[in-house]
């Protein structure tokens, strides 16, 4: 059995998939699989996975569900992982051709039993850094530490244990399809810290159908489920700047579902209605 699984989930992304393809067949060390989710594509990518598959270049698993969403994809791609690592590249992205090597050399000289994986870092194609660098000394620590604490922003690349991945899928929503994949990140967190591997090992694009630039409509149309993340951020990380935050976010994501708001912080909710009904309307201009 392979040591690592790559999994991507993809919807309508042919054109761009074989960025992916190419950088693993190109991998320094061929140590692991490709598990492609395909959400529900209408275009060939079904087509040109089984092109893929007939090469023979690298193992590849093809699964097909109807259209989901992304958060639902990914919950299929980890209940069908068996390998000891995972690693979630978007159809849009791509590894360093040693990136492999890297993940599982480093793996093999640092991690100890309580160690849940490893995060890495996200590049652009230019080579600079996604968000913020973490400092050097930083040898392991939890992603709520980076984010919340530390304040490290940007996207990094989580290579986690499969066992611990499997004890927190995503929430689903009915008629909704997006739930941020941080709830997960944040749960996965409690089990223990990650190792720190200071170096960009994916290339990333955030492209215009992606999930970052979308994420106005995605406010629209998972208005539940947005509402009960950000009810889960502030439990989880309930300091005061937070709360508020999160409670402006909550307020928007109640007026676009048309649904009554209750919080746990009603002075708070109070104090941040004229910002949150400012977002609501915000969002609405974005969507129009």
């Amino acid at each position: 059995m392979k040591r690592i699984t790559v999994y991507t989930a993809t919807y309508n992304r042919a054109y761009t998939l074989h960025k992916g393809y190419e950088s693993l067949c190109n991998q320094s060390c061929k140590d692991f699989e490709w598990l492609i989710i395909d959400d529900g594509s209408t275009d060939n990518t079904n087509d040109l996975v089984k092109i893929w598959i007939s090469q023979n270049k690298i193992d590849i698993r093809y699964i097909y569900q109807e259209n989901q969403g992304v958060n639902v994809a990914r919950n299929l791609a980890i209940e069908n992982i068996e390998t000891e690592l995972n690693i979630c590249v978007d159809s849009d992205d791509y590894l360093k051709f040693d990136a492999i090597e890297k993940i599982l050399g480093f793996w093999d000289l640092k991690s100890k039993a309580d160690h849940v994986g490893l995060i890495a870092l996200d590049c652009y194609s230019s080579g600079k850094i996604v968000g913020k660098p973490i400092p050097e000394e930083i040898e392991e620590s939890t992603l709520f530490n980076l984010y919340e604490r530390l304040g490290i922003n940007g996207d990094k690349k989580m290579v986690y244990k499969t066992s611990i991945c499997k004890k927190y899928p995503c929430p689903r929503y009915e008629g909704e399809k997006y739930y941020p994949n941080r709830y997960k990140y944040y749960m996965i967190d409690k089990e223990g810290p990650s190792l720190i591997l200071n170096e960009a090992i994916c290339v990333v694009e955030y492209l215009t159908d992606g999930i970052t630039n979308s994420r106005f409509h995605r406010y629209r149309n998972n208005t539940r489920g947005l509402g009960d993340y950000r009810k889960f951020l502030m439990e989880y990380n309930p300091n005061l700047w937070n709360i508020c935050r999160q409670t402006i976010h909550l307020i928007a994501m109640k007026l676009l579902s048309k649904k009554s708001l209750k919080s746990n912080h009603p002075f708070i909710t109070f104090l941040m209605l004229p910002a949150g009904i400012l977002w609501y309307f915000y969002i609405l201009f974005k969507t129009r």
